[in-house]
């Protein structure tokens, strides 16, 4: 899905479609008279790449899918990849997260953990 702007302004890194994607899920889920058993976000979730604010813009963003219904997510490269960091992605995309903050912000049950 990733995170912009509604009034289209641009900086850092930001991905226009995703306005659409969202506005799409969340008309999808309205009309199933608002409940899903779940909704999956595997990857590039918020394309912050170190950027807090972006965190923010993309949480406001998403909250009309995540709060009717289970948001279940899977780090891509724009959250963990980073060079020495046990990525098994080779680059830099995001931009040094190292996937902490995706974890702090979505911590997900991993197998075999009962903290979880």
């Amino acid at each position: 899905i990733g995170e912009s702007s509604l009034d289209g302004a641009q900086y850092h890194w930001m991905e226009p479609f995703a306005i659409n994607t969202t506005a799409f899920a969340a008309e999808h889920l309205a009309g199933r008279g608002g409940s899903a058993s779940l909704v999956l976000h595997i990857g590039d979730i918020s394309y912050a790449t170190g950027y807090a604010s972006k965190w923010d813009a993309f949480l406001d963003q998403v909250e009309p899918l995540a709060s009717r219904a289970p948001y279940m997510t899977a780090q891509g490269n724009h959250e963990r990849d980073w060079p020495n960091s046990g990525s098994d992605m080779v680059g830099t995309d995001s931009g040094g997260e190292c996937g902490v903050p995706m974890q702090a912000r979505f911590p997900m049950p991993v197998h075999g953990s009962q903290d979880q």
